[in-house]
């Protein structure tokens, strides 16, 4: 696979994964978003053509990729395992969701091999009260590029004042909400609009605290 490949395969994974922004990874957005004409990222992705180092670090941050990951297809940072960023009490920083993880050196991982095609993160549980069958110090690991799946576990968090986060099973889609069943209280359902959800990240598993490492 060259680059123009995996630059290109990159972009059509954001824009299924965002069926409600598809717009904003089509080639036309992406080339608006980084400030060159379609054609100029059309030929880029037909290509293994270099791109400059300012459009390389545009292509990153759009993308959530690292710049060596645009220049070469590899990501130190996944060599290393999955990144630990966050808490069950903070979730993933914003910084890692916009840009991804910055210093792999001053970064802990949960030691199993990951995958550069996907995004996958893991916070620590602060809490198991939360989520009984979670013991606390262990870790969840969640893919912040696939959509929702009902009937699976998934890190919640809305938008408002409380900071609200919470490790919750989506029960159904109802078209312009989301229900969910609390792992605290089992018949406790619970009923969030879209636009009161900021992220919505399956777990696709979970890792047990003696598997972290640092570089």
């Amino acid at each position: 696979m060259n680059r123009g490949q995996w630059l290109k395969a990159r972009r059509e994974e954001l824009k299924h994964a965002n069926p409600n922004n598809a717009s904003a990874y089509s080639l036309r957005g992406v080339a608006e978003a980084i400030g060159c004409t379609h054609a100029a990222l059309g030929h880029l992705e037909r290509t293994d053509g270099m791109p400059t180092l300012d459009l390389a670090l545009k292509l990153a941050k759009i993308y959530g990729r690292s710049p060596e990951w645009v220049l070469t297809g590899k990501d130190a940072s996944s060599e290393h395992g999955i990144p630990i960023v966050g808490t069950t009490l903070t979730g993933p920083s914003d910084v890692f969701l916009k840009d991804g993880v910055q210093n792999a050196a001053d970064q802990q991982f949960v030691d199993v091999p990951n995958n550069v095609a996907r995004r996958l993160y893991a916070v620590r549980i602060a809490d198991s009260r939360g989520a009984p069958a979670f013991q606390a110090g262990d870790l969840i690991i969640a893919d912040s590029d696939v959509r929702p799946i009902t009937g699976e576990t998934h890190l919640v968090k809305l938008r408002r004042d409380d900071n609200f986060i919470a490790i919750m099973t989506l029960i159904t889609d109802m078209g312009d909400s989301f229900v969910f069943n609390s792992l605290k209280e089992l018949n406790n359902r619970e009923v969030f609009r879209y636009d009161e959800i900021e992220y919505l990240h399956p777990i696709v598993a979970m890792a047990k605290a003696w598997t972290v490492k640092k570089i």
